[in-house]
């Protein structure tokens, strides 16, 4: 059985995921958008709340080979 903690934190990764998915395989559209999310005040607070360091999270994002994943638990 999965907490809301549990899940509140699979939402998120999966968010992350799919920026790092529109960076890499989306159009400009979506690779502007991914960016600008990266920069915005509620990617921060995401982070905070995650305990993660933003700047180490998105330089992560932006240049580490990532994977598609079908399924999310």
């Amino acid at each position: 059985m999965i907490t809301s903690d549990e899940g509140l934190t699979n939402l998120i990764g999966a968010m992350f995921r799919l920026v790092a998915q529109d960076i890499r395989f989306g159009g400009p559209v979506a690779k502007k958008d991914a960016l600008e999310f990266l920069e915005s005040e509620w990617y921060k607070e995401l982070c905070d709340m995650m305990d993660l360091n933003p700047k180490k999270l998105k330089r992560s994002i932006i240049h580490n080979k990532i994977a598609w994943r079908n399924r999310y638990e």
